[in-house]
């Protein structure tokens, strides 16, 4: 309830208890409203701040997680680097093409064609498959042309 102002006028206005009691009560009630009104500013307060630190250690948490696959990511590109390596330096070089043997410069794809005897096919070809296993198709001399 809003407080109604006494208008004291000298010598009109009485001075007693009603009255006093009236100034007394008012000013008590403007201190209540005063402390309600901290306690809910202090409330506020505590909400933002929660929320503001649950904000910042939730980022803190992204950025840890990120740091912890970046460091992932960067061991696995180690581990393809010296795969890579390691694949460079023991791949087999030994083979050659030549009379007998044919080696697609597109697709990688190898040929043998003769030089075998009579338990052996004619011609073989070697490929790498969609399992990247080696494959060896057998070709069979039929009429003059490979099956």
């Amino acid at each position: 309830m809003a407080y109604q102002k006494t208008n004291w006028v000298n010598n009109q206005t009485p001075l007693n208890e009603n009255n006093l009691n009236k100034l007394e009560q008012g000013v008590k009630d403007a201190h209540d409203e005063v402390d309600q009104h901290e306690l809910e500013i202090d409330t506020i307060k505590d909400v933002v701040y929660n929320d503001h630190a649950l904000r910042i250690s939730t980022n803190e948490l992204h950025i840890e997680e990120g740091d912890l696959r970046e460091a992932e990511l960067k061991a696995r590109v180690d581990d393809l680097e010296i795969d890579k390596t390691n694949l460079e330096t023991t791949k087999q070089d030994k083979l050659v093409a030549g009379a007998n043997i044919t080696i697609d410069p597109n697709t990688n794809v190898i040929s043998a064609i003769g030089g075998g005897n009579s338990s052996n096919p004619d011609g073989v070809t070697i490929v790498l498959n969609e399992d990247d296993k080696l494959e060896v198709n057998l070709k069979h001399i039929m009429n003059g042309g490979y099956l």
